[in-house]
């Protein structure tokens, strides 16, 4: 008799399909609610936009905090007074006597609320009037509960500063991210800025606030952490404004992706060197294989040209979007005119049809004026004939009348 021997069954591996965190449910007497946070440091005149863009916002759930990190507080509070009235008690505002950064002012305004959902609009960017409604609408249903966090569509405006005043110089629709956010993408790079984003509060009790310590690219950080949470899907309409000025705008209204290039630059490597060393240090093991990967990807070199890396590939497949939405627009507005050129000229035709029409019946009556002239002549003829054979006897009844 085989004796068959028992063999313990195999470990089942965990499933790798979905990983979001479940968060747990918003106080209902907060649901839908948002926490709007803008930093602001002596830019008044990019404020009143971004006032006015919460403000014409359709859904009135919402409270903004204000924070204005180091700047002139009174010039501030001077400019509020004129929306007192628009604002009521939906406005909070924190005054730092220094400055204390990007990302600590976004946490001082993320400390004071308990709204369900969190917006950082920065004082030089605006929203559609439904971003609010329509992020908050999506966030809140049922299919969605597995998201953190929704971005939409965003427009990208060029302005410069002419006199106290705003120039704007294009508009762009901006293609880097245009679906679900991809964790490997958002890798790489930073996928969105901040005014397209929407994201439960619920998350940031699980990851923590933003990054202090980083000086530039806390919102890359945060958004890294956000994501390795849960999904921040897409909502493809165009409800966000991400304005740059030019080159040169000066240090209170320039941009930090513009004017800041190099400290971007910088902070870029030492955030990823960042990551890379911890991943590292937790899971030595990883170096072998993070080695190899790298010595892969210097083997792919074709005639010792290295290929584009995904980021400089991102930003040339972004710049021809744009060429081709220019051209596009371009296109577009050709072929209107041309209509309208069309009918300009069928315009022009119909009265150069009336003209000639008119022209016909004056010729008409002139050829009539002419025939009625001609007869006349001949009719008065005779008479003109006699009159001058009576000219004698004209004379003498002149005499006669005592005339000479």
């Amino acid at each position: 008799m085989n004796k068959i021997s028992s063999i313990g069954a195999a470990p089942t591996l965990p499933r790798l399909f979905p990983s979001t965190v479940p968060l747990g449910k918003p106080v209902p007497e907060l649901a839908g609610s948002v926490a709007v946070i803008m930093r602001t440091k002596d830019r008044p005149l990019l404020l009143h936009r971004a006032l006015a863009s919460v403000l014409c916002q359709t859904s009135p759930n919402w409270h903004l905090y204000l924070v204005n990190d180091g700047g002139n507080r009174e010039q501030l509070e001077d400019l509020l007074v004129d929306y007192d009235s628009a604002f009521g008690n939906r406005l909070t505002v924190v005054h730092h006597a220094t400055s204390q950064g990007m990302e600590n002012a976004s946490n001082a305004g993320l400390s004071l609320g308990r709204e369900e959902f969190v917006a950082v609009h920065d004082d030089d960017d605006s929203w559609h009037p439904e971003f609010l409604e329509a992020t908050t609408a999506f966030l809140s249903a049922p299919a969605n509960e597995h998201c953190v966090g929704v971005v939409t569509g965003c427009t990208q405006v060029t302005e410069r500063l002419d006199d106290d005043d705003i120039e704007e110089i294009d508009r762009t629709v901006r293609r880097s991210n245009r679906t679900l956010v991809d964790l490997p993408a958002l890798l790489v790079e930073n996928r969105f800025p901040p005014i397209c984003l929407l994201f439960r509060r619920a998350a940031v009790e699980r990851i923590g606030p933003f990054n202090g310590a980083l000086p530039v690219l806390g919102d890359w950080e945060f958004n890294i952490r956000l994501l390795l949470l849960g999904e921040i899907d897409f909502l493809d309409r165009n409800l966000a404004n991400y304005h740059l000025r030019v080159r040169g705008s000066g240090a209170a209204y320039g941009n930090t992706v513009v004017d800041g290039q190099a400290q971007q630059q910088r902070q870029n490597i030492l955030l990823r060197n960042s990551i890379l060393r911890n991943a590292i240090a937790e899971q030595p093991a990883t170096l072998g294989t993070v080695q190899a990967v790298l010595f892969a990807q210097s083997q792919a070199m074709q005639d010792g040209v290295p290929k584009a890396p995904p980021t400089e590939i991102t930003g040339r497949l972004d710049t021809l979007n744009g060429w081709l939405e220019a051209i596009n627009g371009k296109q577009e507005e050709i072929k209107w005119e041309q209509q309208a050129i069309r009918g300009e000229l069928a315009a022009i035709g119909g009265k150069l049809k009336t003209i000639q029409e008119r022209m016909e019946v004056i010729e008409a009556g002139v050829r009539d004026i002419g025939i009625v002239a001609s007869w006349l002549r001949k009719l008065l003829r005779p008479m003109h004939w006699a009159w001058l054979r009576l000219l004698p006897l004209r004379r003498l009844i002149a005499r006669i009348r005592g005339r000479r």
